[in-house]
């Protein structure tokens, strides 16, 4: 840090500031990107009685709590990480390092950090060796890979260390209870998976009642269209089927500690030691729910564009069916494949990014320069789509609230129009929960809200901030390093 102050901003951090917090040391590191050189400066840091990290940076300081910040357990992960020798995914759902903010901005850091390090070990002699120095310098480098040789870690069952920091001791079974409503609901991601639930079997009702009607009705007198629609609803009513059984299963995995879980075992598990359907089906409670999703498009869109083409020989409602057939086939390859243990470990443990590769950067123009934009200006366009659209579970989720949310406001006249209506109000309770839990899933796709929630605040950051009030050593920001 001493070597990186005062140094030459890259264009890529031009602008920018990033807060650094290491457990065991008690001041912060604020890098400041945003004057003519980098300052380095310190803040303090409180220290916490909990045993969970913290949510963000303390609460005392409130000029930083938008700045993107992250913080490690102690000096030993930070090197590990540093080195290579633990990632960054499996030290998060080990609960060894936390983030706030876009954490995407710390990615800029890599060029202007080499160099910095490169410097300081040249004047190993001149350099301060302070809490973060003796990480990165002289012979504070090889002590700490003695210490990591002759401080053995205890074998520890680190599955059983997540589920202790995210699951309850004692399930909460009291209806009347906060616990038991911030058990099963304390999260954007539960509450989204609640609502699905909700949605899909609104939705199966909804076809259900129509195949009804239609079956009430005398079929001898349908015609071409009039039989191709009562295949639709029959095929609809067992995809229905599907989603509600999907739905379950994205419920299991909405639950903190098997999301942690599923990430770390993803993280620590080679893929080639699964069998074919473990790999590619049923390795977590995501590509589960993902592929039961699939087959409510796949199998009754491709039984039904059968009949259309070899009994019905409607052959224009049949490409019209094999068009969609195709257009979900190629979704469903973009969604579950970012779900598999190989998607999940590509680009370091940041997910595969297929649908960011091949869509969305070749559609927003990402890899051209534009002969009227400048080189800082593209490299700030390429960021932002990158963070909304880098991987292909958040891209999922951007689809997700699209429909969701179009699907919302397309349903919602016809109730306003006709509220006595049975048929427009199955509609709503069909569409508009998917609509609404669709925009909490894409805000707990997002690393920084990932375990959170937009309503209440269930997590860790009331026992935080009870924790920070006794714990405080000083506030304020002190004076830039040197």
């Amino acid at each position: 840090m001493d070597a990186m102050h005062g140094m030459d901003i890259p264009a890529s951090c031009q602008g920018i500031k990033l807060l650094l917090e290491i457990g065991q040391v008690y001041k912060g590191w604020l890098m400041d990107f945003s004057q003519n050189k980098i300052v380095i400066s310190r803040y303090d840091v409180f220290q916490s009685k909990s045993k969970k990290p913290p949510a963000g940076p303390p609460k005392v300081h409130a000029q930083l709590q938008h700045i993107p910040w992250v913080w490690y357990k102690d000096r030993k992960v930070f090197s590990k990480i540093e080195n290579g020798k633990m990632s960054d995914t499996v030290a998060y759902v080990m609960g060894k390092i936390a983030v706030s903010g876009d954490s995407s901005k710390f990615d800029l850091l890599e060029t202007v950090w080499n160099r910095a390090k490169d410097f300081a070990v040249e004047n190993r002699t001149n350099t301060k060796k302070d809490d973060l120095g003796a990480l990165l310098v002289g012979s504070s480098i090889e002590e700490m890979a003695s210490e990591d040789e002759e401080d053995d870690e205890e074998d520890v069952d680190e599955e059983a260390r997540i589920i202790a920091t995210y699951k309850p001791e004692i399930e909460p079974r009291n209806l009347c209870t906060k616990a038991f409503w911030t058990r099963h609901f304390g999260t954007d991601a539960l509450v989204s998976a609640y609502l699905f639930l909700l949605s899909s079997v609104g939705y199966l009702g909804l076809m259900l009642y129509n195949t009804f009607l239609l079956l009430q009705q005398d079929k001898s007198g349908l015609d071409v269209p009039g039989l191709s629609k009562l295949a639709h609803d029959l095929a609809n009513s067992v995809a229905a089927v599907f989603f509600v059984l999907g739905s379950v299963y994205f419920i299991k995995m909405s639950y903190p500690e098997v999301t942690m879980i599923m990430m770390y075992r993803a993280a620590t598990t080679d893929p080639n030691t699964m069998g074919f359907m473990e790999r590619y089906f049923t390795a977590n409670e995501m590509l589960i729910a993902l592929w039961l999703f699939c087959f409510a498009f796949l199998i009754p869109y491709f039984i039904v564009m059968i009949y259309e083409f070899t009994w019905l020989h409607a052959y224009r409602l049949g490409l019209q069916d094999t068009f969609i057939f195709l257009v979900a086939c190629l979704l469903s390859f973009i969604f579950n494949v970012g779900a598999m243990p190989d998607g999940m470990r590509m680009n370091n443990g940041k997910g595969s990014s297929f649908f960011f590769d091949y869509c969305g950067a070749p559609l927003l123009f990402l890899k051209c320069t534009c002969w009227c934009q400048s080189a800082e200006k593209s490299d700030k366009r390429s960021a932002f789509w990158h963070k909304h659209l880098g991987n292909d579970m958040l891209a999922t989720a951007w689809i997700f609230a699209v429909l969701g949310v179009g699907g919302s406001i397309s349903v919602i006249p016809s109730v306003v129009e006709d509220p006595e209506s049975f048929f427009s109000w199955m509609l709503f309770i069909a569409v508009v929960p998917f609509g609404v839990g669709s925009l909490l899933l894409l805000r707990a796709s997002y690393p920084e809200t990932m375990n959170s929630s937009f309503c209440c605040q269930f997590n860790r950051e009331g026992e935080e901030e009870g924790n920070e009030k006794d714990s405080i050593v000083q506030v304020g920001l002190s004076e830039p390093l040197l």
